[in-house]
């Protein structure tokens, strides 16, 4: 999967405290491989605050999620 390029409309679909999973997004996971979200704005702006909801479908699903998470 190295490489590859995946365009997911639910990362910014609006709704943000839910646990419909048609809100939320998962991609393929490999222990060698980082996942990377980039996101390109088409001018600059000031960042004034970021948040980021884990996946969170139901209790036996939050191993699924992010474990760790760098911003650059």
């Amino acid at each position: 999967m190295k490489g590859k390029i995946l365009y997911n409309f639910r990362l910014f679909d609006g709704e943000n405290v839910t646990c419909e999973d048609r809100h939320m997004w998962l991609c393929p996971f490999s222990t060698k491989e980082k996942v990377r979200i980039m996101i390109t704005l088409s001018v600059s702006k000031k960042l004034h605050g970021l948040r980021i909801w884990n996946y969170n479908k139901s209790p036996d699903d939050t191993y699924r999620g992010v474990s760790y998470i760098y911003f650059n």
